[in-house]
């Protein structure tokens, strides 16, 4: 397994699937299929605190990864302030939460992840 810079990796995600989310103890691992390098990605996050995940299809393709500093930074890109609004999550979010980095995914198809969380490793299996 080699281990990969998170902003290298995101910017080159576009149009794979996600195949597996698993849940632990404060850890969410995201799996993810690049079908045309037929490569394997894993996206780690650990001390998460929040997570949004909503799908009604069973394949769920990427369009982009975006990867924010804190809460207000989130806020000013116009996607993630419209899903922010949607599942009122400035509501349901502890004061420190705004704090924390926070991956938003895009789908082609499927639904969108949103995680709050202070770890990030990406790696390919």
């Amino acid at each position: 397994m080699n281990t990969m810079p998170k902003y290298n990796l995101i910017e080159d995600i576009g149009d794979c699937e996600i195949q597996k989310l698993e849940f632990g103890f404060e850890k969410l691992t995201i799996s993810i299929f690049d079908r045309e390098k037929s490569i394997n990605y894993k996206i780690n996050l650990s001390s998460v605190t929040y997570v949004v995940f909503e799908s009604n299809h069973l394949q769920n393709v990427i369009e982009t990864i975006h990867m924010f500093e804190n809460f207000e930074e989130a806020l000013k890109f116009n996607s993630f302030l419209l899903f922010s609004s949607r599942f009122d999550i400035s509501n349901q979010i502890i004061e420190e939460d705004r704090f924390l980095e926070i991956i938003y995914i895009c789908p082609i198809t499927g639904g969108e992840i949103v995680a709050f969380f202070s770890g990030l490793e990406v790696s390919i299996d």
